[in-house]
């Protein structure tokens, strides 16, 4: 290619890249790179012979023929080659351009329990695929992806961040259906297998008869909610993805377990972190949800609604706080009082109280009260926060005299 662009079109010469194999990354040969006509393309070899060992999903790889490569691939769609001299389509497996444009269905090349077993983590990416496409599984492959002997392949050699990016796929980006990727991973038996639960500890805490089942039932309602709950001027948008995530965890909430230093740990915090690796962020956004959502389902049950609670649980979830009304919405099965309680948040302008600057900084308020430094700072802080909400035209000169005010009355109950 560069001898030809040198001889037709110097100036559209460019030096060729090496992207070097990483087979941790599922990469098993040398990739070359180069702009051609100002179009960025990859040159790789064909493959075939891949061998995999018992414990891993990285194979040792040779070259091989078109058919060999063809033959190694995932899904039969995903087998087609564009053949340059001919300009034509090359489908090698026989049926890819038919599962593509007829069947919309996912079939793999060969017998899926090798195609699988091989490489476990096509499983998930099968299920990826299927719902993002509107592709239907095909029989023998959803047998194979069931099977005890592909799960425990899938725990055995694939890493837990692999299983994290392949779950994070199925729940955001463009043409993701969040709760039809939970409820397929349940159909096929692999919750466990993607939010496993930790080993060797005893579980604490309540549990549920069949957590995944009851998991299942809970996702099911997402459809019927969101297409009930309307939002349509806060500025707080709904986690789709948190949303989902949540909801299929729900049964796990109440429970826990001690690590090795006898610090106790939720289910839930060792799914996310150590079962799919997500980023600290969204640990500590599922936590936040698992703590309040029994809260926000309180406030949902109760016939009146005072600015200061609703505000205290804004304040306390923050941008999550549409995420876990809702959660709380499936937990307690209330969607019309939920919408209610969205309407009034809403107008009484708390969408994004947990923004709100206090009238008084901590070194005020130590300067105001006389204060030592320290945690007696915070009670002072807190009760600011409390008087806000159910002030919110309150000065700051008011705010002044209520915390002088409160001291008053700390000092006298200590007295």
């Amino acid at each position: 290619v560069q001898t030809y662009l040198k001889e037709t079109n110097p100036s559209e010469v460019h030096k060729v890249g090496v992207i070097a194999a990483n087979p941790s990354q599922s990469k098993h040969l040398e990739t070359a790179t180069m702009v051609v006509y100002g179009i960025e393309c990859d040159f790789c070899n064909l493959r075939a012979q891949e061998v995999y060992t018992e414990d891993s999903r990285i194979p040792t790889t040779v070259f091989g023929t078109p058919l060999e490569d063809a033959q190694r691939r995932d899904f039969c769609c995903n087998a087609l080659f564009w053949n340059l001299r001919t300009r034509h389509i090359e489908d090698w497996t026989g049926r890819g351009l038919q599962d593509l444009l007829q069947g919309k269905i996912l079939v793999t090349p060969l017998d899926p329990f090798t195609t699988f077993y091989d490489d476990p983590l096509r499983v998930l990416r099968a299920i990826r695929f299927a719902i993002r496409f509107d592709f239907a599984l095909d029989k023998n492959l959803e047998e194979a992806s069931a099977s005890k002997k592909i799960q425990d392949a899938l725990m055995l050699k694939v890493s837990r961040e692999r299983v994290g990016k392949e779950l994070d796929g199925m729940l955001c980006g463009k043409g993701a259906k969040p709760h039809l990727a939970l409820l397929t991973i349940h159909r096929l038996g692999l919750s466990e297998c993607v939010f496993p639960l930790p080993t060797n500890v005893e579980i604490q805490g309540e549990t549920v008869p069949d957590p995944w089942g009851r998991a299942s039932a809970l996702v099911q309602k997402i459809p019927a909610a969101l297409e009930g709950f309307q939002t349509p001027d806060g500025k707080t948008p709904l986690d789709t993805r948190m949303f989902a995530m949540a909801v299929f965890l729900l049964p796990f909430r109440s429970q826990s377990y001690k690590d090795r230093k006898s610090k106790n740990h939720s289910i839930v915090e060792y799914m996310i972190k150590d079962g799919i690796k997500f980023k600290n962020k969204d640990v500590a956004g599922m936590l936040l949800l698992m703590e309040y959502v029994d809260k926000f389902v309180d406030l949902l049950k109760k016939s009146e609604m005072s600015r200061l609670e609703a505000g205290l649980l804004v304040r306390a979830t923050k941008d999550l706080w549409v995420t876990c009304l809702l959660v709380a919405m499936i937990q307690n099965d209330t969607e019309t009082k939920a919408q209610e309680v969205y309407n009034r948040i809403m107008e009484m302008n708390l969408d994004l109280c947990w923004k709100d600057r206090p009238l008084l900084d901590g070194r005020a308020v130590i300067q105001l009260l006389g204060l030592p430094k320290g945690p007696i700072v915070s009670t002072y802080l807190a009760e600011q926060v409390r008087w806000t909400l159910e002030n919110p035209n309150g000065t700051k000169e008011e705010c002044r005299v209520h915390l002088q005010a409160f001291k008053e009355q700390v000092e006298a109950k200590v007295s």
